[in-house]
């Protein structure tokens, strides 16, 4: 089927345009575009195969769309033809030097304008046939090693601390059953995606045949519980109803490669609720006994998603394969899942079936030969426990010891204040010495003022200069200590464009305490002589008692815990169990998210799409560290259609998305109402004051978190009429990182 071309007519002369389109259609798609500032607009949604381009045109003329088309990857290479009343050579050689393939004089004849596309057409279709067949396995195997180096270096350290830490505590006896449940997810998941990041980086092998099969006798039940535990928290918010069908029949041991059969079924069934956004997902597992004694599994996952057309289904197979990508542009995935699924069937000698229709959903079986371990069947009661997700097999499970580092200098740069909170709370427990700033000006400036730090974390999404642009100044300046990336956006290959602008790394948002844990060890612990870390590892011990009563849960937490929708327990766990810089955080985003809001409100009713996406990047990492799960998905959702400057999305959107925050806010300001009615107690005013002079050291040197440290224990009293008033505005004032107006308050207060 010959695939119809479409052109971009540029002219601000009605006449023209309209002449140049009346003339292209029938054989062409023609686009018939009054301004330049359209035309690229437009040509970020729609690629054209090619523009006629007029050179005088108000605002913009065609040699500067040219220029800005010529500098943008995706569009550099579309064939521009200007059309023009000029006739000099000068304006032809200018043409020509910025990229024009040619020009045509007006008043123009159709038909020649017609020739002149097909020949420009069909040399850029030779050209493009050459560079994709000379091309095309090498950026394909290019991609694959970029994509698989990333894999390993990015996900496999941190997700062996994660199987330790959960490992160890399980081992306790006094964990509360969710808690317990909790680190049983946190121990299958880490397993089972450690088992998948091994295997896509053996897909060079399964291509050449080079990847070996590694049989063990493993247990059925083991098998499915820990496929459903780890795809059922895949679901999140969504309003799928997860079912789950299991033969009592099937065997109870088998022998096979047990880890690519968890592959396989992971992929099924992460696609499977990636692509429905509400219904059903249904995965059934059953056995057959073959004539030679082997036995035959046979999973099924079906859903009511999306679905798919006939060719569509027939290219899922295909390597990095993706289908309906402007419907499913928030969805994440490699597009590598479906082929390595196959591939792994076929080395297994089993069959994958699929069948699907847009809009009623799909449904793929696999069938699986495997080997029988024994004649013991899961029964009735293995196979209804399963179903019902209350299987308990057996787990083993370790804690994050974090070094304590007093001698150790860090920066955050973040233009969020609840980002820089997090961060501070999290490098808390570590006695580190922080510094923070809001911008990447302030980042530059101090360190052109001479200060260095161990470590400096520095957001690359900031208004005005962002990280990359910080980053590249104070390297320019002679800087080499260590300079991490925090980042909201951490996709493939994010890692090399980090470093390329010289940062050593990069950690993702919300924080992951294990890797931080090990930037900090690697660029302060293990830099410092081993008599300062056994002496800081002294004080720790000292301290132990102290920390361990700190960190005990709160009613606070409680409370907080229990508003609908929130998942104040996973966001707990990212901060490292640390209550109260978690309930102090939920405070920090209740105080400050309305500022947030009417700005978005302003930018939007403004046209600003820019500001407005600034806000809401913010805003989703300030909502995913609190647990606010299903408002940061709509927040994540806005701000990918505002970096694609879909306006029409965000006004269509927003409005349900500012009601879900205003009734999210609501009943954090209840929660922190019943919280003061509740634990606030009289108290003598004379104890408080005898802390102000330390608070007040530490909020002149700057360190509102060791002051808030020194506050916090007299935050739980009432000392009656203005006392109260000014204890809370010294708090508002340290966790808003403002020692100046903390010192101001303070001084009030003791003029009482």
């Amino acid at each position: 089927m010959r695939v119809i071309k479409t052109i971009f007519i540029v002219d601000d002369n009605d006449v023209n345009r309209i002449t140049a389109k009346n003339a292209l259609e029938g054989t062409y798609i023609p686009y018939a575009i009054p301004s330049a500032q359209r035309m690229l607009k437009l040509a970020e949604k729609i690629i054209p195969d090619l523009i006629l381009l007029d050179v005088e045109m108000p605002e913009m003329n065609g040699y500067e769309a040219l220029e800005i088309l010529k500098r943008n990857p995706r569009l550099n290479k579309i064939p521009v033809i200007f059309l023009t009343g000029k006739n000099d050579s000068e304006s032809e050689t200018r043409g020509f030097e910025l990229g024009a393939v040619d020009f045509i004089n007006k008043p123009f004849s159709p038909p020649v304008l017609i020739k002149r596309i097909e020949s420009h057409l069909e040399t850029m279709r030779l050209i493009n046939e050459i560079n994709d067949s000379k091309k095309a396995a090498e950026e394909a195997n290019m991609a694959k090693s970029k994509f698989l180096a990333t894999m390993s270096h990015e996900i496999r350290t941190p997700l062996n601390a994660i199987i330790g830490i959960s490992e160890i505590e399980l081992e306790r006896d006094d964990l509360y059953n969710d808690t317990k449940s909790s680190f049983n997810r946190i121990f299958n998941s880490g397993h089972m995606l450690l088992g998948i990041i091994n295997d896509i980086l053996d897909l060079s092998k399964i291509e050449t045949g080079k990847l070996d099969l590694v049989p063990v006798t493993y247990k059925i039940p083991h098998l499915i519980n820990d496929t459903i535990h780890l795809n059922v928290m895949r679901i999140d918010d969504k309003p799928i109803d997860f079912r789950v069908k299991v033969a009592e029949t099937l065997p109870m041991y088998l022998h096979g490669d047990e880890l690519r059969i968890k592959q396989v079924l992971n992929n099924l069934l992460s696609n499977a609720i990636k692509y429905t956004d509400k219904g059903t997902v249904t995965f059934e597992a059953h056995s057959q006994v073959r004539e030679d004694g082997d036995i035959t599994l046979a999973f099924t996952i079906s859903d009511t998603g999306q679905g798919m057309t006939q060719e569509q289904l027939n290219a899922l197979y295909d390597e990095y394969s993706q289908f309906n990508r402007e419907m499913n542009r928030a969805t994440e995935g490699t597009g590598l899942g479906m082929s390595i699924t196959k591939s792994l069937v076929t080395m297994m000698d089993g069959k994958i079936v699929g069948t699907s229709e847009p809009g009623v959903g799909s449904t793929f079986t696999v069938y699986l030969t495997q080997k029988p371990a024994g004649d013991e069947t899961l029964g009735a009661e293995v196979a209804e426990s399963l179903e019902q997700f209350k299987y308990a097999g057996k787990t083993q499970r370790t804690k994050l010891n974090r070094e304590y580092m007093p001698y150790g200098r860090v920066y955050v740069i973040d233009d969020v204040e609840a980002n820089v909170f997090v961060a501070s709370a999290l490098l808390k427990p570590y006695g580190l010495h922080v510094d923070t700033s809001s911008s990447g000006y302030a980042a530059v400036e101090r360190v052109r003022g001479g200060a260095e730090y161990d470590v400096i974390f520095m957001d690359h999404m900031m208004p005005g200069m962002d990280g990359m642009e910080a980053v590249k100044h104070i390297r320019k300046m002679g800087y080499e200590k260590p300079i991490i990336a925090l980042t909201a956006n951490a996709v493939v290959g994010q890692k090399e464009i980090f470093i390329e602008s010289g940062f050593d790394g990069f950690i993702s948002k919300p924080i992951d305490i294990q890797q931080l844990d090990g930037i900090l060890n690697e660029f302060i612990r293990d830099k410092k002589p081993i008599e300062v870390v056994n002496a800081a590892r002294a004080q720790k011990e000292a301290n132990a008692h102290a920390a361990a009563v700190e960190n005990a849960p709160s009613k606070p937490f409680n409370l907080i815990k229990a508003v609908e929708g929130l998942h104040a327990a996973a966001a707990l766990e990212l901060m490292g169990g640390n209550t109260d810089a978690y309930i102090q955080t939920v405070g920090l985003f209740t105080r400050l998210t309305p500022e947030t809001l009417d700005k978005m409100d302003r930018y939007i009713a403004e046209g600003d799409v820019k500001a407005f996406t600034i806000e809401v990047h913010g805003l989703k990492g300030a909502m995913r560290n609190i647990g606010a799960n299903k408002a940061g998905g709509q927040a994540s959702r806005l701000e990918t259609a505002g970096l694609d400057g879909d306006l029409g999305y965000i006004r269509e959107n927003y409005p349900a998305f500012r009601n879900l925050v205003d009734a999210l806010l609501l009943d954090f300001n209840d929660v922190f109402a019943a919280i003061e009615a509740r634990e606030k107690e009289t108290a003598d005013l004379s104890a408080f004051m005898q802390a102000l002079p330390m608070i007040k050291v530490a909020a002149r040197e700057y360190d509102c978190m060791g002051a808030l440290g020194l506050l916090k224990p007299h935050t739980a009293f009432s000392y009656g009429g203005e006392a109260d008033e000014f204890l809370q505005g010294i708090r508002a004032a340290l966790e808003a990182f403002d020692s100046g107006k903390a010192l101001e308050i303070i001084g009030k207060l003791e003029s009482i």
